[in-house]
């Protein structure tokens, strides 16, 4: 007689969750961010985000939470992230999209952020912050026109998007310290259109921790031509002869077109 099979518990994955269990746990998480326990309410909703249905709300309200914890902290990238997650579930929450727009603002991603507050302000679900959403449209709009006036005659808003997203993935690649990675995204990005400093600082940059002083200094140099104001830029070309000499770098400076603009949004996400 076979002896009887042991570890036959089910894993967790298996394990099925109730609804109201579920919406336990997202009051719990919510609790947490209130208390301003941060990680404890990022734990619970990433529990309760490891255990929802793959389409359900409570997944939803998972990552519009998380989300929401992102940016307490000011991590907007992370925050921008779980929203876009969200909003592909539920493309029509006009919340998602409303605070999705803000995170995006926050990241530099001025086109994106017009369109999710438009897109919002579309739907009737809208209604009890169309006083804000009309506010970030209208400041929205003429952001982006202060965008565009640096453009080339033509320049179109997929155009940008394209830029935008680009931008977004060389600062990751910076942030892992992936830099012959950076390197190619910002190559790739000065191509689509070289009259912001931003990409030419964060390539010479790149370049740099790469060791290849000469066309990081050549990069950092650009970016000073075509902006004579850019402090970073000539704090870093100041800095590249004992850079050189020692081999020591202290810093890449990450560098984004939001902070390189003067722009300091002072913006309430609705919850």
């Amino acid at each position: 007689m076979s002896k009887k099979a042991k570890g036959n518990k089910p894993a967790v994955k298996d394990l099925q969750f109730s609804p109201k269990q579920l919406d336990l746990g997202l009051e719990q998480g919510t609790k947490k961010l209130v208390q301003e326990d941060y990680k404890g309410a990022i734990f619970k909703l990433q529990q309760v985000l490891s255990l929802a249905p793959p389409n359900s709300s409570q997944r939803v309200d998972a990552l519009r939470y998380l989300g929401f914890a992102q940016v307490v902290q000011g991590n907007y990238a992370g925050a921008y992230n779980f929203f876009s997650e969200a909003l592909a579930l539920a493309p029509d929450d006009a919340e998602l999209l409303y605070n999705r727009g803000l995170a995006g603002r926050h990241t530099s991603r001025f086109g994106q952020s017009l369109l999710d507050f438009e897109r919002a302000a579309t739907l009737p679900d809208s209604a009890p912050f169309q006083d804000k959403l009309e506010g970030m449209l209208e400041s929205s709009r003429e952001l982006l026109k202060h965008v565009m006036k640096s453009k080339e005659p033509g320049f179109t808003l997929e155009q940008l998007l394209i830029q935008e997203n680009l931008f977004q993935q060389g600062i990751k690649y910076q942030e892992k310290e992936q830099w012959p990675q950076a390197e190619q995204v910002f190559r790739q990005l000065i191509e689509l259109g070289n009259d912001l400093p931003q990409p030419w600082f964060n390539l010479g940059m790149a370049l740099v921790m790469q060791k290849r002083y000469d066309e990081g200094e050549a990069a950092l140099k650009r970016a000073l031509e075509i902006d004579p104001d850019y402090t970073l830029a000539r704090h870093n070309l100041e800095q590249l002869p004992e850079v050189r000499r020692t081999g020591v770098i202290k810093s890449a400076g990450i560098h984004e077109p939001l902070k390189a603009a003067g722009v300091k949004p002072r913006i309430a996400f609705y919850k």
